[in-house]
């Protein structure tokens, strides 16, 4: 009826196992924002169904075949309202993002079949560390599916309608990494099966964050050769390829692959800052306040890989405060190191320069005090 406020019902969809760690804390930040929970347990052997019992009855055993995308569809086969919000037990919503949340249901355009959020992956102090963009909340009626054993995507009509919306939702991970995904990723491969360049791209990272650095980089290069829809992901791996390099001490290869970044999209400050930090250490302070200056004027990417922040604040910043140092302009040196702070003020890599950075101001300070006398 005309005048009467829309207010969509949600069912929030979960898969867990083993979580009893975080299960509580990510329901309580979610509990008021949904009208209906539905945890599906995939093997838990703590009390994570225990506590999944204070919140709802909505509680189902799914057993576990290596494939995310077949638990996430059980789930989602459950929900009964009108969108299903997905969440993560190790997923939290704060405060001022719930609050974001209450006022967009208040103000839901129903038109909409998919709202995508801000998605913070990873942390370092208070401040966001990487985010992406996902999808957050999906009308019930356009039964879109899960694919991918690992790291699974939604699938839906291209005609779907959809909107950014400015809420975060917040991923406190606090479990030890694992190898299962690469585990799943080849056994896979031992079927038989050809990994997507999707899979292709996430199996590479699961290595690098394991340590498997060339085998890293090997995976890495085959999806250079993928076609892409979002250039940005191959950008992205440009600056994998450049910390994997970096790790191996292959300085000419992390300036190759800073470079190569250009060739698949506009410059982003994850690469720039990178050029700004190699420049440095080759004691080419002009080059490295070129690179780091720019990283600090460059727009966040629009494409769907995720974004390093710090490229785009602090780092540069201190980047540009070393160059400054070195070339005893120590106005433009504080200057540099005070905006690093503001940017992030409880960064430990911050707090541990600071240490450094004044007992170098001290020594200058005495050494052309000396050379007056």
């Amino acid at each position: 009826m005309e005048g009467i406020q829309y207010i969509p019902t949600i069912s929030l969809c979960m898969i867990v196992k083993d979580e009893e760690s975080t299960l509580g804390r990510c329901l309580d930040s979610v509990k008021d924002l949904v009208d209906e929970i539905i945890i599906v347990d995939t093997g838990s052997v703590d009390k994570t169904k225990e506590i999944a019992r204070t919140y709802t009855d909505k509680i189902y055993d799914f057993t576990w075949i290596d494939n995310f995308a077949a638990a996430r569809n059980f789930s989602f086969e459950k929900a009964s309202m009108d969108y299903i919000l997905w969440l993560d037990a190790d997923d939290v919503i704060s405060e001022r993002e719930r609050k974001k949340f209450e006022r967009f249901k208040e103000l839901f355009p129903v038109e909409i079949d998919i709202i995508f959020m801000q998605y913070s992956t990873a942390y370092s102090s208070e401040n966001t560390s990487i985010s992406t963009r996902r999808e957050r909340l999906i009308k019930r009626s356009i039964n879109c599916k899960w694919i991918g054993a690992v790291h699974e995507v939604l699938d839906y009509d291209s005609k779907a309608t959809k909107i950014l919306v400015e809420i975060a939702i917040t991923h406190k991970k606090e479990k030890e990494f694992s190898n299962r995904n690469i585990k799943i990723y080849e056994k896979i491969m031992e079927n038989g099966e050809k990994l997507a360049p999707r899979d292709l791209y996430h199996y590479g990272k699961e290595l690098m964050a394991h340590g498997y650095i060339e085998k890293a980089i090997d995976v890495f290069e085959d999806f250079l050769k993928t076609p892409f829809i979002d250039p940005s992901f191959h950008s992205a791996i440009c600056i994998d390829l450049v910390d994997c390099h970096y790790k191996l001490e292959n300085k000419d290869q992390c300036m190759f692959y800073c470079l190569k970044s250009f060739e698949f999209d506009l410059p982003r400050a994850e690469i720039t800052s990178r050029l700004g930090q190699l420049f440095f250490e080759q004691k080419k302070f002009e080059n490295s306040i070129f690179w780091s200056s720019m990283s600090l004027q460059l727009p966040l990417p629009k494409g769907g890989s995720p974004i390093l922040h710090s490229s785009y604040t602090w780092q540069p910043h201190l980047t540009l405060c070393s160059c400054y140092s070195t070339l005893n302009d120590h106005d433009q040196a504080d200057y540099h190191f005070q905006k690093a702070n503001e940017a992030a003020p409880n960064e430990p890599i911050l707090l541990n320069y600071k240490e450094q950075y004044e007992k170098f101001k001290a020594s200058q300070k005495d050494f052309f005090q000396k050379q007056e006398e």
